[in-house]
């Protein structure tokens, strides 16, 4: 009967080939034991396949029985290091033969699961570690200094990757028992330091700004010598800030655009920004262009033009919202995740320079909610920047893929729209859309987005609240989590960007208890921003929109007149940063008009080409 068991479990558990099955032995001697029949097992065609399981609870259960670690690999399609491990690396026979006769291989795509990527991210493309069957990490005492850390690596060369398997199974077989109960321990008291919190002030905000006064390269604009990339946020921070005569970090930031602008990292001939410039001097690009980086840029982009125009900025916005309509926007809608790097050059940027051209780089079609809600409300301002038709139904199209098929009354948002495999909401995606949302509402006037985003925003107070405490956690608590899963993540940007959005219901008149919910969050962090670095602009934004007067601009006139849509587009593209537009309740039935509210100041603006001088001129009187 044992044979029986065994041999049955040899049969059910042997991974499932990615082509045909190999089968067992034809002749079976049941009076022989299993493991002797099966001695030679898995053969050598089995193990010289490729076998990707997905990140669940049966994989790992799986690797427990076997007795094996996980080779993890958390990966995107975009990546041109990611593109060399599946094509090159992944298919060596030796590679493949070294992961089938010691390892389970899991693999993630990080654009699918923030939560995994939030919790195994290493900071390169793919990031990858030696996981126990419990997916914790397994733990090294090779660093320096000799602290026991996780085993990783984003090296994908045949030798780097052969080294790590082979000393990892060494390891493994020796101490497997001992490796066990450290991760265990390791993984109980993982994770960020517990921010300082503190009161949500015009000195909190100060110690982001103090921190970018310090680290401003005045040279190549940004922060650093090095990464270089687009900080979303920087402009309205500095905005603000301006508006409120504080120090000027708004010609820093104007710099850092233009330079950005000039620079590799901005495609000037097919539109677009690369991601990010890892060395000094805009150097070593990372070519691969990213739909939300771009829709970042492009609001970066209109929210300096609104104050100053400026000939380079105007044509890197143009060339930008031409790029995302050109490459990636979707036939039925919405847009495409990314455009990959260059598959057919060694650091992918062959394409982009010149050295190769011909078929352009490929296109990771993953549609996701987060990315479609931010690109639609940033495209619908350029559409009324540019006043560009066209522009807007795009930018319309977008947000409501994601109204119609990412959002859920009650529900929250589906993180991915194609495919919509995985239903669990996130914080990220969840603070992005409601943001998205309550923006799409100043822009357009139409309240089923402002009604989206205070369901969503409702959502998460009723769903993703962490247990005493103020904050938010970045998914649903989940039962059956495995591994660093079962640790709480509560990051600050999806926090600061939630309280934003929660500010807006209450500017819109939905309730001021959504203010006092955006002030505890922040109140969380706000005790040393600094200590976030570039990445504190979020929060610090935040604050300076809790603290700082915005000038309200309120909307009435029939919907469809000209000259309502006209004042509504002036307005929207106020001089002011800090401007927030909304609609009069019941106003379809009155005169087109607009009331301009700002430092205890009022003015009724019926005539749409004068917006512009009538707000620079409440904002001297209110500020003298």
């Amino acid at each position: 009967m044992s044979q029986i068991v065994l041999l049955i479990a040899a049969l059910v558990l042997a991974p499932v080939a990615s082509e045909a099955t190999v089968s067992p032995p034809e002749a079976l001697d049941f009076g022989v034991p299993a493991l002797e029949t099966f001695s030679d097992w898995p053969s050598a065609a089995l193990t010289d396949r490729l076998y990707r399981l997905p990140w669940s609870d049966h994989a790992f259960r799986r690797a427990s029985m076997f007795g094996r670690p996980v080779l993890f690999v958390l990966t995107v399609d975009w990546s041109r290091a990611a593109q060399r491990l599946v094509t090159e690396t992944l298919t060596d026979p030796e590679v493949l033969r070294a992961i089938n006769e010691s390892y389970l291989l899991v693999v993630v795509n990080a654009d699918l699961r923030p939560d995994i990527r939030a919790r195994y991210q290493t900071g390169g493309w793919p990031a990858m570690a030696l996981l126990l069957p419990s997916g914790n990490p397994i733990l090294s005492r090779a660093h320096d200094p000799q602290e026991s850390q996780p085993i990783t690596t984003s090296d994908v060369s045949k030798e780097a990757l052969l080294f790590v398997l082979r000393e990892g199974t060494i390891y493994w077989n020796l101490r497997s028992a001992l490796l066990m109960q450290a991760g265990q321990r390791w993984a109980a008291q993982e994770g960020p330091e517990e921010p300082l919190p503190g009161e949500v002030d015009g000195p909190a905000a100060e110690m982001v700004a103090r921190w970018l006064a310090a680290n401003a390269d005045e040279e190549d604009g940004g922060f650093g010598l090095a990464p270089k990339f687009l900080v979303p946020g920087l402009e309205e921070f500095a905005g603000i800030r301006e508006a409120r005569a504080l120090p000027a970090l708004r010609r820093h930031s104007r710099k850092t655009l233009e330079r950005l602008v000039a620079s590799p990292l901005f495609d000037a001939r097919e539109g677009g920004m690369h991601r990010l410039a890892a060395a000094p001097s805009y150097g070593n690009v990372q070519y691969e262009k990213l739909l939300l980086g771009n829709a970042q840029f492009v609001r970066e982009l209109v929210v300096s033009l609104r104050g100053a125009d400026g000939e380079s900025l105007r044509s890197a916005l143009r060339k930008t919202t031409d790029f995302l309509l050109a490459k990636l926007e979707r036939s039925d809608g919405g847009f495409f995740l990314a455009q990959s790097a260059d598959p057919g050059s060694p650091d992918g940027g062959g394409y982009w320079r010149g050295d190769r051209m011909g078929q352009p780089p490929p296109i990771d079609e993953l549609v996701l909610s987060a990315p479609n809600a931010l690109a639609g409300a940033a495209l619908m301002r350029a559409a009324l920047f540019l006043n560009d038709a066209q522009l807007a139904r795009s930018a319309g199209a977008a947000l409501e893929l994601v109204l119609e098929h990412g959002f859920r009354a009650g529900r929250g948002v589906l993180h991915g729209i194609v495919p919509a495999a995985d239903n669990r909401p996130y914080l990220s995606t969840v603070a992005d859309v409601a943001l998205a949302f309550a923006d799409a509402y100043e822009t357009t006037g139409d309240r089923r987005y402002l009604g989206a985003a205070r369901d969503i925003v409702d959502f998460a107070r009723l769903n993703l609240k962490a247990a005493d405490h103020p904050t938010y956690v970045d998914r649903l608590p989940d039962l059956q989590s495995i591994g660093l899963l079962r640790n709480e993540r509560r990051p600050l940007k999806s926090n600061a960007r939630l309280a934003r959005a929660m500010l807006r219901l209450a500017l819109h008149g939905l309730g001021e208890d959504y203010r006092e919910a955006a002030v505890q969050i922040l109140g969380a962090f706000s005790g040393d921003l600094s200590a976030f670095g570039v990445h504190g602009v979020e929060a610090g934004l935040a604050i300076e929109e809790l603290i700082a007067a915005p000038l309200l601009v309120r909307i009435s006139g029939p919907p469809g007149d000209s000259v309502t849509r006209a004042l509504r587009r002036a307005a929207v593209n106020s001089p002011l940063s800090w401007t927030v537009v909304s609609t009069a309740p019941d106003s379809d039935a009155a005169r087109p008009s607009a009331e301009l509210v700002w430092g205890g100041e009022s003015r009724q603006v019926s005539d749409p080409s004068t917006m512009r001088s009538v707000i620079l001129e409440l904002v001297r009187e209110g500020g003298s």
